[in-house]
């Protein structure tokens, strides 16, 4: 037998870098084989190059057949997918309702929220009438609240949230929960690189842990959701905010 195929199997979806990127590696600390895809192959390699047992794939997850090859990926590897996590998401070019562009609202509702709806849909498939798993999605604190600036990002993350509750009903018989994590703000390099020292203070203060997030932290409640543990939750939204939207 392969001894590959001794270890369940997490698709990690995103995975090239910050929450995505340490999602794979915390389940490639669990015993997981870890499938790392992401639209920038050569880090989607790097991180899989730092689990136990990773492989790396590239997929444009607002194309269905990019992602159909994605999950080919998966099946190629053998065995059951246990567990999947979709963190694929830009942030829009900004711009209130009345000035944004449709490009960029339509960008960022194709790669945040129709390429969720791809990735759920291919890992479900793969799951149902195979002993089910669990697929976890990340949102954000702005898919619970507005911002007056990101009108395009805000919609895509709510809307993931009813794809997720709507899905956890439908699939539930079948073995299969769905959870949607919502983190605060974290340093990833998409944030890093926007933050002056300015911006840094306002966004700490906004936390009242009195501090920004660490990736590390939004993949332990991915770990967990994924679980054995979490084996009666589905259909549930997690904050992982340092108390921002208290």
């Amino acid at each position: 037998m392969n001894p590959d195929l001794s270890e369940p199997l997490a698709l990690v979806v995103g995975g090239g870098s910050g929450i995505g990127a340490a999602c794979a590696l915390r389940f490639g600390r669990d015993g997981y084989r870890v499938l790392v895809a992401d639209l920038d192959a050569a880090a989607a390699a790097a991180v899989a190059g730092r689990c136990t047992l990773g492989r790396a794939v590239r997929v444009d997850v607002t194309q269905a057949d990019s992602v159909d090859a994605m999950m080919t990926a998966a099946a190629d590897w053998g065995g059951r997918l246990a567990a999947a996590v979709n963190c694929a998401a830009i942030r829009d070019a900004g711009g209130r309702v009345a000035d944004q562009e449709l490009d960029s609202w339509r960008r960022t509702l194709a790669v945040n929220l129709d390429g969720v709806f791809l990735c759920t849909r291919a890992q479900i498939r793969a799951m149902r009438g195979h002993g089910g798993g669990a697929i976890v999605a990340i949102s954000s604190v702005l898919g619970l609240r507005g911002h007056p600036d990101v009108p395009a990002y805000v919609t895509a993350k709510h809307g993931l949230i009813g794809l997720y509750r709507s899905a956890a009903i439908a699939y539930a018989p079948d073995g299969i929960r769905l959870n949607v994590v919502c983190p605060g703000y974290v340093h990833t390099p998409l944030l890093d690189a926007r933050l002056d020292e300015q911006r840094a203070a306002s966004l700490i203060a906004a936390h009242p842990i009195g501090r920004l997030g660490e990736p590390s932290e939004i993949a332990a409640s991915v770990a967990w959701l994924a679980g054995p543990e979490a084996s009666f939750v589905t259909g549930s939204v997690y904050t992982a905010d340092g108390g921002f939207t208290a």
